[in-house]
């Protein structure tokens, strides 16, 4: 995982270069204190890429909604065989 960027807008990221085959479940938990209120709720984007670099490689593109403090969610899951 990137350096933890709290005081801003991040980006966070995490890469595995040698995934082990199996099942991973994408999680996000929200910890922010300091949101605009005038924009509403916090949203997620969230970019997944599979195979990268290679003619195999694919893009997920996520976005929702976080809503309570301290909220963890399930943003997706993906397999690597």
């Amino acid at each position: 995982m990137s350096q933890d960027f709290t005081g801003g807008y991040g980006p966070e990221q995490f890469s595995l270069r040698n995934a082990k085959p199996g099942r991973y479940k994408v999680e996000a938990h929200y910890c922010g204190r300091r949101q605009q209120l005038v924009t509403g709720a916090t949203t997620l984007m969230l970019r997944l890429t599979t195979h990268w670099g290679t003619p195999k490689q694919k893009d997920q593109m996520v976005t929702m909604r976080l809503k309570d403090r301290a909220e963890t969610v399930l943003v997706g899951e993906f397999t690597v065989e």
